[in-house]
Parts: C-alpha cells; structure tokens; sequence
C-alpha cells in the first residue's frame, strides 16, 4: 500500500508539474518576440518559471532519494531524463523573456535620447 501510495504522488506531481510547465513554455512560444513590458507577462514567464523550476528540483530529489532507498524502481530514472527536459525548456523560456525584454528596452531608450 506504501509503495502505491508513493507511485500515486509521484505520478499526480509529474502531471500538474508538466502541464503548467507546457502553459509557460507554450505561452512563451506564441508571445514571442516580447517588445513591451506587462506585468502579467513578467510574472508567468519569471515567477512561476521560477517557481516551477524549484518544484521540478525538489521532484528530482524525491525521485533520487526514491531511488537510493529502494522506493523505486531503476525504470523511474527515466523521470530523470524528463525532470532534465523541462528544467531546461522553462529555462530556455525564461531567458528567451529577459533577452527580449532586455533588447527592446534598449531600443526604446536609444528612441528617447
């Protein structure tokens, strides 16, 4: 009952996880290139990628931590490899913000002097 209770969880997390996860990369992707600062826009692409990306940390010290104790299989480092994905797309998206914001910024202030 422990094992599948485990195996529940870690399951339910992987799917919200990865779902708000395709929301930020997708919204990123049809938003680009950003030219103007929204608050709105700041707080997906910076705090919730952000919060997002400690959240996947802390799954893969779940899975780690699992994996060491016996609580689950070697099959799950295959977690790993997805945990390693969309780390590195919703830091992709992320920095894709930044840039933009950072160099059409820029451009507007080169505008006004």
């Amino acid at each position: 009952m422990l094992f599948y209770n485990r195996f529940l969880i870690l399951f339910f997390a992987l799917l919200i996880l990865t779902v708000l996860s395709f929301f930020v990369v997708w919204q990123n992707i049809n938003d680009e290139p950003y030219v103007l600062f929204y608050r709105v826009e700041a707080f997906v692409q910076i705090s919730l990628a952000s919060a997002l990306l400690i959240l996947w940390l802390q799954l893969a010290v779940f899975v780690i931590v699992g994996l060491f104790r016996k609580w689950l299989s070697r099959y799950n480092l295959i977690i790993l490899l997805w945990i390693m994905i969309n780390c590195f797309l919703i830091g992709l998206a992320m920095v894709g913000y930044m840039s933009d914001i950072e160099f059409h910024q820029q451009k507007i202030v080169s505008w006004v002097k």
